[in-house]
C-alpha cells in the first residue's frame, strides 16, 4: 500500500490532465474516513461537461457543504490566514490586506496574499496541502521583510505560477532582494512575474529554470540579460517582458540598452523565445537592425518594442525585413513620423504604433525612458 507522501508525489508528476493520480489518492482517502476523500470526487465528477444540470447542482450542493465544514482543517496552518481576516473597510480598505484561495480537483491550487510577512512563511512552510499550490500571489510585503526568504526552505513542489506583483495598482513597492531564493526552490515553474526593487538578476536569471515558459519583469533598474541568454536551462522560454523602471534622477541610458539585446539575439538556448516585450529601450535603429538579422527573428511572433528610440530608419528596415511571422508588433511611443507610420503599417498590418514622440531620441534622459513607474 502506497503511503501518504507517495499518493502526493504521484499528483506532483502528474501532467496536468492527468486525473488518474487525483481520483487513486481520493479513493484512499475516502477509505480512511477522510471527508476530502469525497470533496475530490466530487471535484473530479464536475469536470466532466456532459453532466446533466440537475445532477451537477446536486454535486455542487453537496462539495459547497464539505467545503464549508471542513476548508479550516483542508488549509491546515494557513486557516488563520486565509479565514480569520477582519472585514475591510471600504473606505480605507488598504488598512485590512484581504488574502484568498481556491480549490480545484478537491485540492489547494492558488494563493493570494496581500500582505506577505514571516508569519506567513511559517504557515506555507507547516502546511502540507502547499506542496500541491498551483499558484501563489504575493501582492504586498513590507521592506523591513526584504531578506524574508534567504536560506528558508519551502516545499512547493507542484507551483506553476508565481506572481510577485501588486497588479492592481500597477507599482513596484515590493522588496525582492531575497525572491531568486523562494523561486530557484520551485522545481516547476512555468510562469513569473515579478514587480518588484532590488531582484538579484544575476542569480535569478543564472538559474536552472528548465520548466519556464513565461518571464516577465517590470520596475528593475538591472536585467542581467548576459545570464538569462546564457542559462542552458531555458530552453522552454517562450515569453521575456521586460518593462524597467523610469529613469532615476540623475542617472542617463536605459536600463535595457543596444549590448543587452546583442546578448539576447546571440543566445544559443532561447530556441522556444517567440513572444518578447522590451520597453523603454535605447538600442534605436541600430538595434532594429541587430534584431531582424538575428537568430531570434524568424521564431517571433509578437515583439512590443514601446517606448524606444527608433525612428524612420529602423521603420524602414523592419518594413523591409521578412515580417510574415509575426501576429502583433507594438512600437507605441517610439520616435516615429507619420510617412515612417504609414510605410511600416502597409508592410505590416497587425502593427500598432500609437503615441509617437518628438524631440531627440539619443539624448541621455529622452522623453520615452521617463515611461516607468516612478512612484
Amino acid at each position: 500500500m502506497p503511503t501518504r507522501d507517495e499518493y502526493l508525489q504521484a499528483i506532483i508528476a502528474a501532467a496536468d490532465d492527468d486525473l488518474t493520480p487525483y481520483a487513486v489518492f481520493a479513493d484512499w482517502l475516502y477509505e480512511q474516513g477522510d471527508p476530502q476523500g469525497e470533496f475530490i470526487q466530487l471535484s473530479l465528477q464536475l469536470e466532466d461537461e456532459s453532466l446533466p444540470r440537475e445532477r451537477r447542482a446536486e454535486l455542487q450542493t453537496r462539495a459547497e457543504a464539505l467545503h464549508q465544514s471542513h476548508q479550516r482543517a483542508w488549509l491546515e496552518a494557513l486557516a488563520p490566514t486565509l479565514l480569520d481576516q477582519p472585514e475591510p473597510d471600504p473606505r480605507r480598505p488598504w488598512l485590512h490586506p484581504q488574502n484568498s484561495c481556491s480549490f480545484d480537483r478537491g485540492l489547494l491550487h492558488s494563493l493570494e496574499i496581500e500582505l506577505f510577512e514571516s508569519e506567513t512563511l511559517r504557515q506555507l512552510q507547516q502546511t502540507e496541502a502547499a506542496r500541491l499550490l498551483r499558484k501563489l500571489t504575493i501582492s504586498g510585503m513590507d521592506y523591513d521583510n526584504a531578506d524574508i526568504f534567504e536560506e528558508q526552505p519551502v516545499s512547493l513542489d507542484s507551483l506553476r505560477e508565481f506572481h510577485f506583483s501588486d497588479s492592481e495598482s500597477g507599482g513596484c513597492h515590493l522588496p525582492g532582494d531575497s525572491v531568486h531564493q523562494l523561486i530557484v526552490q520551485l522545481p516547476r515553474i512555468e510562469l513569473i512575474r515579478l514587480d518588484a526593487h532590488n531582484v538579484a538578476t544575476d542569480h535569478l536569471f543564472a538559474s536552472p529554470l528548465p520548466h519556464l515558459k513565461s518571464l516577465e519583469a517590470n520596475c528593475f533598474h538591472d536585467y542581467d540579460v548576459i545570464a538569462l541568454a546564457g542559462n542552458p536551462s531555458l530552453g522552454k522560454l517562450e515569453r521575456v517582458a521586460f518593462h524597467p523602471h523610469a529613469l532615476e534622477p540623475g542617472e542617463v541610458g536605459a536600463y535595457l540598452n543596444l549590448d543587452k539585446l546583442r546578448s539576447l539575439c546571440e543566445s544559443q538556448h532561447l530556441k522556444s523565445l517567440k513572444h518578447l516585450k522590451w520597453m523603454c529601450t535605447d538600442f534605436g535603429d541600430e538595434g532594429i537592425e541587430l534584431l531582424i538579422h538575428s537568430r531570434l527573428w524568424p521564431q517571433l511572433e509578437t515583439l512590443d518594442l514601446t517606448y524606444g528610440s527608433m525612428t524612420d530608419a529602423g521603420a524602414e528596415l523592419l518594413a523591409t525585413a521578412p515580417l510574415g511571422h509575426l501576429k502583433k508588433l507594438r512600437v507605441n511611443g517610439n520616435y516615429l513620423t507619420d510617412a515612417g507610420v504609414r510605410q511600416l503599417s502597409q508592410a505590416c498590418p497587425v502593427l500598432e504604433a500609437d503615441h509617437q514622440l518628438t524631440g531627440d531620441p539619443g539624448a541621455p534622459a529622452a522623453e520615452h525612458l521617463w515611461y516607468g513607474d516612478m512612484e
